[in-house]
């Protein structure tokens, strides 16, 4: 009786010895599958856990870093309420301390900005101009020698360096819904923090202000070349 004669009367011989030689190693081999499909997808995850817990990390130093610059900037603001007739070089001095802060807060976000998308990158250098025209704008207000008007450009600018402080913090906050659930930045709730020079100078300075800054910022007439 050949091996083929034999299957095909005793299948049943067949089926047994199948099942119990040959099921168990396809059984080990599909457990061994999903544990291993299992500890890939564990291991996924733990990445990009990790890697959105430390953008979270990242984002959490730069808004605060961003925060401290601002009260910076209120701290400018106040010492720019000087006697000018007693401090002769109070927009230097004053002028001197920000910049020293300003570069330090600068130095930890250019550490942390590495996983920051486009709009935020974008909305920091708007941060920084606007702290460049600041700068700029004391130092012109020096050269007239009218230094209590100082303090305006420092008021005005604060509210726009606050707005832009909030456009990042809704960034921030708007792609990670699942960790910071329905909050949101409520801006008419945020008054006190874009004021936060507190209220608006006299009336007379501001007018003094924007005298002199048309007059700063007044382009030179054309020259007409002779014929």
């Amino acid at each position: 009786m050949d091996l083929l004669t034999f299957i095909s009367e005793h299948p049943e011989i067949v089926v047994t010895v199948l099942s119990g030689f040959l099921l168990p190693i396809i059984l080990v081999w599909l457990n061994n599958r999903y544990n291993l499909k299992t500890k890939e997808k564990e291991q996924e995850i733990t990445r990009e856990f990790k890697f959105t817990d430390e953008q979270v990390s990242h984002e959490k130093i730069i808004h605060s870093s961003l925060v401290k610059i601002l009260f910076e900037i209120q701290k400018l603001y106040i010492s720019l309420s000087c006697d000018p007739e007693k401090e002769k070089d109070c927009i230097v001095d004053a002028s001197k301390e920000f910049q020293s802060c300003f570069a330090k807060y600068q130095g930890i976000i250019s550490d942390n900005q590495i996983f920051l998308e486009s709009q935020v990158v974008n909305e920091l250098y708007k941060f920084y101009n606007t702290i460049g025209e600041i700068l700029v704008e004391l130092n012109q207000i020096r050269q007239n020698d009218d230094q209590e008007i100082a303090r305006i450009c420092v008021y005005d600018r604060s509210q726009e360096l606050a707005d832009i402080i909030l456009n990042i913090q809704e960034i921030f906050v708007g792609k990670r819904q699942n960790l910071f659930g329905d909050l949101k930045v409520i801006r008419e709730e945020m008054k006190e923090f874009k004021t936060c020079c507190g209220p608006p100078p006299p009336g007379e300075l501001r007018d003094r202000y924007d005298k002199v800054m048309k007059e700063l910022n007044k382009l030179p007439e054309p020259v007409e070349l002779k014929k």
